[in-house]
């Protein structure tokens, strides 16, 4: 991960700790000749919103969804495996289709489990039931056809095409090349668990009117999540572990963080920002000092008004950059890593890591 060259030694943004085990990448899959085109209309007409969605829900689109599933994942509450709904596959599809046609499909309660971080702590992870794993996938695939033309370039998590090691290559660029002097380094504190399911919905309004679309996302918003015996029923966040929920999570900081600052922050101030996204693990360089310091003030404001805020212990607004690194060298300031991503960043010359 080398940088600009000066005088022949050049400083670079290296890692100093072991590689953690980072998220898999999408995969890359070609959409179907229907999704291709849906894609296509997406991308001419950026302010189209789509009124007939629910058709592309066929027993081909539900089979494929079926077959890309993992096959060896925690079995839900209606104790179905993948094996057993195989055995005879065209008739639980077509009877699948035909409730959701019916509107009779009905989702069901999620089980949740609790399982450690690596870093401590314990995070929620619920495990569907077969179908609806089935059905979420397939109109995920719709929302990501959709949606990849309107997700902005800032953007790396859980796309087609981009995985984190772009995120990290980016950011490298950014601090090298951008003139990066400034690091946000931000946390959400709980986000899958607080995502405001009206501001989900009226965000999901903006492309998608298909009412049959958007009542099956609902009823997997709301739907009940049985932990230890006992049943609640979901008021806020997208349970993590839901096939749909990755795009979901996307959608909603594209408006609440990606746009905003393309939109408000960058517009209204001098020097240049550089967001690095990967779902809600993000970072934001700026240039100048008075930029970083607003956009520090501000944030927790933007994030609060969509049902989300800032771990405090875990946000950091710090120097970084070749300024903050040739000042240390020079026994003024002290040298700022952060971590991203499962690295922990910090600046050094090549032969000081060689």
């Amino acid at each position: 991960m080398s940088g600009n060259s000066e005088g022949g030694k050049g400083l670079t943004n290296r890692c100093l700790v072991e590689e953690k085990q980072l998220p898999n990448t999408e995969s890359g899959n070609k959409l179907s000749t229907k999704l291709k085109r849906l894609a296509e209309i997406a991308r001419q007409e950026p302010t189209t919103k789509f009124t007939s969605l629910a058709h592309l829900l066929d027993e081909e689109c539900l089979k494929e969804s079926y077959r890309e599933l993992n096959r060896d994942a925690a079995i839900g509450i209606d104790h179905i495996s993948y094996e057993e709904y195989g055995v005879d596959l065209t008739a639980n599809i077509s009877g699948l289709v035909k409730r959701l046609k019916n509107k009779s499909y009905k989702a069901i309660d999620i089980r949740r489990v609790l399982i450690p971080k690596p870093e401590g702590g314990e995070r929620a992870l619920g495990i569907l039931v077969l179908e609806d794993k089935i059905v979420q996938k397939a109109v995920a695939k719709i929302l990501n056809a959709i949606y990849e033309q309107d997700f902005l370039e800032v953007s790396y998590g859980f796309r087609l095409n981009k995985n984190c090691h772009d995120a990290l290559k980016a950011l490298e660029l950014a601090v090298i090349k951008g003139g990066i002097n400034y690091i946000l380094d931000i946390d959400i504190r709980g986000y899958f668990d607080n995502m405001n399911h009206k501001w989900l919905m009226r965000m999901l309004r903006e492309r998608i009117v298909d009412q049959t679309v958007l009542r099956l996302i609902g009823k997997w918003l709301r739907v009940g999540i049985v932990a230890e015996g006992k049943r609640i029923r979901n008021k806020l966040g997208v349970p993590q572990g839901g096939t749909i929920s990755p795009i979901l999570s996307n959608i909603y900081l594209h408006y609440v963080v990606d746009l905003w600052i393309k939109k408000s922050v960058a517009q209204a101030i001098s020097g240049r920002i550089y967001l690095i996204r990967y779902c809600d693990d993000f970072v934001i360089g700026c240039t100048g000092k008075q930029t970083a310091e607003d956009i520090w003030d501000k944030l927790p404001c933007r994030l609060i008004k969509f049902g989300l805020e800032l771990s405090k212990e875990k946000c950091r607004l710090i120097e970084f950059g070749r300024r903050a690194y040739y000042q240390s060298k020079g026994g003024k300031k002290k040298l700022n890593t952060f971590d991203f991503l499962g690295f922990t960043h910090y600046m050094a010359r090549v032969e000081e890591v060689e």
